[in-house]
């Protein structure tokens, strides 16, 4: 009984410990090594994605909204150390249609200007969309401060995480 617990405890912790790329291969949504661009499968796609590291302890996350053919739907990916979780939920209209009209609102769409800030820990956000056939990416680390450049892209990591609840 003590070793059949041990191989079940142990297939269990090799399971939980699968990379982000393995997950990915299931899902391109969550394969970093791909742009938006590469993984769109139709004209009628509109891709978002957040993802977010934290430098010293080896955690991350990918939020990911997506209008593909008129579903709309929030990814998740937690990655905790080891230990990979996923989610998807399907969202209303109306709740993309307000995610939208509240990102035109913060001027995303004309954020080029908007550049890393290099720092030694904390956390990297790197938010990339593929929104009306234009493929963006802006990349800020720890924009808590709440001014200037970092203050919009604290309402949009805000806003795209107020989807995933």
């Amino acid at each position: 009984m003590k070793n059949f617990l041990f191989l079940v405890i142990t297939i269990l912790t090799f399971n939980s410990c699968k990379s982000t790329n393995y997950i990915s291969k299931n899902d391109e949504i969550f394969n970093l090594d791909k742009s938006l661009e590469e993984i769109i499968e139709t004209n009628d796609t509109e891709i978002f994605r957040l993802i977010s590291e934290v430098e010293m302890s080896g955690s991350s996350d990918i939020l990911v909204i997506e209008n593909k053919n008129d579903v709309y739907s929030v990814y998740y990916l937690e990655k905790e150390f080891k230990k990979v979780k996923t989610s998807k939920v399907n969202i209303s209209r109306e709740k993309y249609e307000k995610f939208i009209k509240e990102l035109k609102e913060l001027n995303f769409e004309n954020l080029e200007g908007y550049k890393e800030n290099a720092v030694d820990d904390g956390i990297k956000y790197r938010f990339q969309y593929y929104y009306n056939g234009k493929y963006n990416v802006i990349t800020r680390n720890n924009p808590q401060t709440g001014k200037g450049f970092d203050g919009v892209f604290l309402r949009i990591t805000n806003l795209m995480y107020s989807l995933k609840k």
